[in-house]
């Protein structure tokens, strides 16, 4: 994980020194933006926690260099790229949905309204159909939200016994063994200091 982060992070990073060169067409604007991103990625990318940060800055980053290139080139192999790339960013994180209007709204002023559609259809089908799963199964829906709940937890070292307590409550046999083995790598990942600290609350 360690090393797949720093690789997305790298990635995210050239994408972005890419991104301001084709808006400024300024090589060293766009090196500086890229020098200050890697400051930005230090701290955010090497991490051994699970997370899907990462994952979501490089496709979004990716869905707007893809989304410049349609502008000056409609080809298929651009739409498909950019449709694949939502399709990913909706099932990596709701949040996706929230970006979903920017780039409609961009695709209907450059006059593609095709692209909007389409771009609608691959986001909405993939999030709706994820959350039908969730919730159609009642053992999946808690374990998910538990699972995503414990891992923020452990990323900002607040899962104290205080919140163990509160997530025992209505578990089932395998979520508590979940619960189990991530309160396990909280107390391997996280800095005793921290885990002292996050008791007080």
């Amino acid at each position: 994980l360690f090393y797949f982060n720093i690789l997305l992070g790298s990635l995210t990073a050239l994408i972005i020194f890419f991104i301001f060169n084709y808006i400024f067409k300024n090589n060293f604007v766009s090196l500086i933006i890229y020098l200050t991103f890697l400051l930005y990625l230090a701290p955010n990318s090497i991490e051994t926690l699970p997370s899907t940060d990462v994952l979501f800055n490089f496709l979004l980053a990716l869905s707007i260099l893809v989304s410049l290139k349609i502008n000056d080139k409609v080809s298929k192999i651009y739409i498909i790229s950019l449709l694949s790339v939502f399709i990913l960013l909706a099932v990596c994180k709701e949040q996706a949905i929230y970006l979903l209007p920017l780039f409609v709204i961009y695709f209907l002023f450059k006059k593609k309204i095709i692209i909007s559609i389409l771009l609608i259809i691959f986001t909405l089908t993939p999030y709706f159909l994820l959350n039908y799963l969730s919730y159609k199964n009642n053992v999946i829906q808690p374990s998910l939200k538990n699972f995503h709940l414990t891992v923020k937890l452990m990323q900002y070292g607040y899962l104290s016994d205080h919140h163990i307590s509160k997530l025992k409550i209505n578990s089932s046999k395998s979520e508590l063994i979940l619960l189990n083995d991530i309160y396990q790598a909280f107390e391997k990942n996280i800095f005793p200091t921290k885990r002292k600290a996050s008791s007080k609350f």
